[in-house]
This record gives structure tokens, sequence and C-alpha cells, in this order.
């Protein structure tokens, strides 16, 4: 008996969207069917629009200085850091609950790089394919295709 809802777990996902569709059979034959996605709006705002993250001095009592100067942050960084943070807390959610068994990312790779930090350790262990490229735009079908396409390599 399989604990598990869905075998694999698609996840596609850039610095703004995430689409996740489950595959019940096998990746030979890619059925893939969506489950959710979201959005992250303050990814598609420009930096002048986001909150400044703008550097500052800070009083700090450590042997002998006075101030500390606190380097600038990218707000679109911060952005991205905080999506992949959502992305990861709801992986780890998902694995808890046994909604899947492998995990299939279909990322950009600096997007990827970001998400990998955040995730479980037991969200990690249950990836069996990383693909990175950005397929955020991808129909469903181009989506199976990609993946057909992966496996066969």
């Amino acid at each position: 008996m399989n604990l598990y809802e869905n075998k694999y777990w698609v996840v596609v996902a850039n610095a703004s969207k995430l689409k996740i569709f489950a595959c019940y059979d096998n990746l030979h034959n890619p059925n893939l069917n969506f489950i959710q996605g979201l959005n992250h709006e303050a990814s598609r705002l420009k930096a002048h629009d986001l909150e400044d993250h703008s550097p500052g001095r800070y009083k700090t009592y450590a042997l002998g200085e006075g101030s500390t100067y606190q380097p600038k942050t990218n707000p679109r960084e911060v952005t991205k850091d905080d999506f992949a943070k959502e992305i990861a807390l709801l992986l780890k959610h998902a694995k808890d609950a046994n909604k899947y068994e492998s995990l299939i990312i279909i990322a950009h790779d600096h997007f990827y790089g970001v998400l990998k930090t955040h995730l479980d350790y037991k969200v990690q262990d249950s990836i069996s394919m990383t693909i990175l490229k950005d397929y955020s735009s991808f129909s469903t079908q181009e989506l199976e295709q990609a993946i057909l396409n992966e496996v066969l390599k």
C-alpha cells in the first residue's frame, strides 16, 4: 500500500510564480494534474517600488567600536528570498502530510539556488530530478514533453 497521495509532485517555479502538478504514474508517460499555484506579486514590482532596505548605522559596544555600518540589501533579492521561503514551507508541510513521495523541481538555476537553501532535509531527500530552466510559462502539455525529454536523456 502506498502511503503517499501522489507519487510525484512537479514544482515549476521562478521568482514570482509557482505551479504544482501531480503525476500519479511514471515519468515515461507524465500525465500532469494541476494541484495549486501561487503568484508572488511583490516579485513583479520594480526595485524602486519595493520597501527600501537602505543601509544604516547602529550603535555597538564591542571592544572600542562606536558604530557599525550595515551594507545595502537588494530589495529584489529580499522578495525572491521571501518567496523561496514560502515555497519551501509549503513543500515541507505537504511532505509531512504525505502528499507526495518524490519531487521534480523545474526552476531557473539562480532561483533554485535560493530555494534550495530553505528546503527541509526531508524535502531535499525527496528530489528525484531538477530541470534548471524557467518553464513557468509552459502549458501543461509542454511541461509533460519537457519532463519526458529529460527522462529520455
